[in-house]
This record gives C-alpha cells, structure tokens and sequence, in this order.
C-alpha cells in the first residue's frame, strides 16, 4: 500500500521510479495511466484531476520501459 506519497515533477523533466521488488512502481505507474483510480487522495497534473483528462491524451503523454525479469536456471 502507498501512503503518503507526494511528487512534484516539473515539465520537461524525467524521471525514473526504481527500487526493490513490491516497492510500488508499477502501482504507481498504474494510477498515473488510470488503470484504477486511487482509493484515498488523488493525482493531478498542471493542477488538475488526471481523470477530467481524456484518456487517450492521458497515456499518449507518458511513457513506460519496463524491465521485466530473466530467470535463468
């Protein structure tokens, strides 16, 4: 679960979450692309809710790698 969590990115810049496994990423990632809305709180961007956003401008406006795990044997 995410609490607490506050980030202020400003325009033009980029980012990169990474950390530990179940730390959050991609429940981050998640909420921001709008595959589920938060259960407390909210997200905006230029000061305004992400979901009076068209969906499709939405993600359209960020971009995702993501680094999926190898396991060897």
């Amino acid at each position: 679960m995410l609490t607490g969590l506050s980030l202020d990115v400003t325009a033009g810049e980029q980012i990169a979450l990474v950390g530990a496994s179940g730390a959050g990423k991609s429940t981050i990632i998640s909420l921001l692309l709008r595959f589920y809305t938060p259960g407390a709180g909210r997200i905006e961007l230029d000061g305004s809710d992400i979901s009076s956003f068209p969906l499709s401008a939405l993600r359209r406006g960020i971009g995702v790698v993501r680094q999926e795990p190898i396991l060897f044997t």
